[in-house]
């Protein structure tokens, strides 16, 4: 016999009881009425047509005609269960010999002596493999682009820095103001110079020169941080400045060093580290034109030559031969932006502060020169996580059900 579902039984229970009960109803209704007929003196009416033994036998019969339904409600219910679970079966077997036609056909094509009896979830592995290998490739690109963009303005970063601190105790002016020299020496753009240093993709002329600045570096390191607390914590008033001058004299040969080992990565590393990003550049347009991405990597380039003129200048002032190629760096960025896309060409409007300068005088200097090492906005730097000619990547695969 079929399963019977607890709450149907229960339903039926309450449906016979509720009948039983109206039964009852009305014989107690038909006793009153035959007993006030009698005490009144009027004859009993005519006894009901059909007697208590007859009305039960009919309402078995009607319960058992719903129960019968209802067997049969379930029958048929269960039969179809049965049709679909046999179709799903069907399903799910033809599904495995077409995926042991599909691994039998690569095994023809590619030539890779694996089993036929290739199922469905090995194709959902693959498929998942697929997407993995996609996205860490892309994410290996935009990896090195960050690393590639931060580089160059890092050389560049601090030196300002290092160059009003050594104007101020040159000069003795840092006793009229501390605040000249206080957090001047220290660089914290050094994380993606060194995963540059570290990645297998630069090569050795890159890792060496970038290792050895970043040596330099960390010579500076402890010594540095010293001078700042000194100045930073005001430690001067206990003295009177006497440990400013001997700290900063033992400080002195590890600037040079570390300003060698730049200059060292300038001219050796950051030229090929422009080619890779030129290139990188060359294949995004190749792929979709000469589109804003391509146009800021090409501007940024000469925006980086500007900046590192401009510096050159604000460090020598009477070179004069300098101030005319800061010029003329400033007139040739600013003619070949004349068809960019208007975003770029914003961008670069909001860099006049300083340009102008630089084509007026000839020279950056002040709080603006102070910009260059911390350009806002950098055309490259706003390419950090979506460089140009990123790999696609499949979508996602659905997640299995276990």
């Amino acid at each position: 016999m079929p399963f019977r579902d607890s709450d149907e039984a229960t339903r039926e229970r309450a449906e016979a009881l509720a009948e039983e009960v109206e039964l009852l109803r009305k014989e107690r209704d038909d006793l009153r009425a035959q007993k006030e007929a009698k005490e009144a003196g009027i004859a009993p009416a005519p006894a009901p047509k059909t007697s208590r033994e007859k009305r039960r036998a009919e309402k078995k019969k009607r319960d058992e005609e719903k129960r019968a339904a209802r067997e049969e409600q379930r029958e048929n219910k269960a039969a179809d269960l049965r049709d679909d679970t046999e179709d799903e079966a069907r399903k799910k077997r033809e599904g495995r010999r077409r995926a042991m036609i599909v691994g039998a056909i690569c095994v023809v094509a590619v030539g890779i002596p694996v089993g036929i009896g290739i199922r469905a979830g090995s194709i959902a592995d693959r498929e998942q493999a697929t997407y993995d290998a996609a996205f860490a490739q892309r994410e290996t690109v935009r990896k090195r682009w960050a690393q590639l963009v931060h580089t160059e303005p890092c050389t560049r970063n601090g030196v300002v820095d290092e160059a009003y601190a050594r104007a101020a105790m040159t000069s003795g002016a840092y006793k009229k103001d501390p605040a000249i020299v206080r957090q001047r020496l220290q660089r914290n753009c050094l994380g993606d110079v060194s995963a540059l240093a570290a990645d297998a993709a630069s090569s050795p002329a890159v890792k060496r020169g970038l290792g050895a600045w970043i040596t330099s570096e960390a010579a500076l390191k402890k010594p540095a941080k010293a001078f700042d607390d000194y100045f930073m914590h005001d430690d001067w008033k206990e003295d009177g400045f006497a440990a400013a001058a001997p700290m900063w004299k033992s400080l002195e040969p590890l600037l040079v060093a570390r300003t060698d080992a730049v200059a060292a990565v300038t001219r050796e590393a950051l030229p090929e580290l422009r080619e890779e990003i030129r290139a990188r550049a060359k294949l995004h347009e190749a792929q979709y034109g000469k589109v804003e991405i391509v146009w800021r990597v090409n501007l940024g380039l000469r925006l980086w030559d500007v900046e590192d003129l401009a510096l050159r200048v604000g460090l020598s002032p009477d070179d004069d031969a300098t101030r005319a190629a800061l010029r003329a760096a400033i007139i040739g960025l600013r003619e070949a932006a004349k068809d960019a896309p208007i975003e770029v060409r914003r961008d670069l409007r909001r860099l006049d502060y300083y340009l102008d300068a630089g084509v007026s005088e000839g020279r950056v200097s002040g709080d603006r020169m102070w910009n260059l090492a911390n350009p806002q906005p950098d055309l490259l730097e706003d390419l950090r996580s979506s460089p140009p000619a990123l790999p696609d990547v499949p979508p996602k695969p659905a997640r299995r059900r276990r």
